[in-house]
């Protein structure tokens, strides 16, 4: 199943803080940055599953781009519970879209792996990133190439782990693999993290507590953009499905993500 949206041309993704999750958001923290959202213009493509395209969160991604005034297209190239190394495979259904989408120049593009196949195949999500990333060199001009950490569920916990324990073992094989293929990491996962711990009345989970509410995807999409571009997300006035005192919460967290306050 294919789902598709819209976006633009980056600044580098700056490397994030190593500062804990339960530390306090200081916003008076201010990034400085001449970014003028309207200078940007990309074309992204998002490669995944249903943790990509559940409430068409690449929709949501461009509709945020939009609302600054950048030229922002995305598309998604997903099916549920699809792993990278099979899209990379020009036989397999989705596979097949990912190399026709390749035929068009895109200027990102985001990968984000079956979510336990991270911290329980290692191997096969390394292998899955690498030949991602060989098609999309052979294919595009320049391409900007990004890893989409994740989130955690009660599901998927270890024994007494807790959701943020998980997480960072998550974040941690993105990094490894970040790390052996020269790609940076998108931490949507920790700004997951941090809004589940310290905006508790926000649900970020779907009714299978596993998938994102329209509240996780909007999170996921404002982390996405501003770590990308170096826009700062509070600007925006598209706020989607949410209550706008809710929106403005969830975009205050992914600002900090992308500027190294949490």
């Amino acid at each position: 199943m294919k789902h598709t949206s819209a976006i633009v041309f980056p600044l580098a993704l700056a490397a994030l803080s190593s500062c804990t999750l339960s530390d306090g958001l200081d916003l008076s923290v201010k990034k400085s940055s001449s970014v003028d959202p309207s200078e940007i213009t990309a074309k992204v493509m998002f490669v995944g599953n249903s943790f990509t395209y559940f409430n068409d969160m690449p929709s949501i991604f461009a509709s945020l781009g939009t609302s600054l005034g950048m030229h922002v297209e995305a598309i998604g190239i997903t099916k549920g519970a699809q792993h990278l190394i099979d899209t990379a495979n020009s036989s397999d259904e989705v596979g097949k879209q990912f190399d026709e989408a390749l035929k068009s120049p895109h200027t990102h593009f985001i990968l984000q792996e079956h979510t336990t196949t991270p911290t329980s195949n290692f191997s096969n999500f390394l292998a899955g990133v690498r030949a991602c990333k060989a098609k999309i060199v052979a294919t595009q001009q320049n391409p900007k190439i990004y890893l989409y950490s994740t989130w955690a569920y009660t599901s998927m916990l270890n024994g007494g782990e807790t959701i943020p324990q998980c997480e960072a073992r998550i974040r941690a094989a993105y990094e490894d693999c970040g790390n052996q293929t020269s790609l940076p990491v998108l931490y949507a996962g920790k700004a997951f993290t941090y809004a589940y711990e310290h905006q508790p009345t926000i649900n970020l989970y779907g009714e299978d507590d596993k998938h994102p509410s329209y509240a996780g995807s909007y999170l996921v999409a404002a982390t996405h953009l501003a770590s990308l571009f170096g826009v700062d997300p509070r600007s925006t006035t598209f706020f989607g499905d949410l209550a706008e005192k809710d929106a403005k919460a969830l975009l205050e967290i992914a600002y900090g993500v992308a500027n190294r306050l949490i």
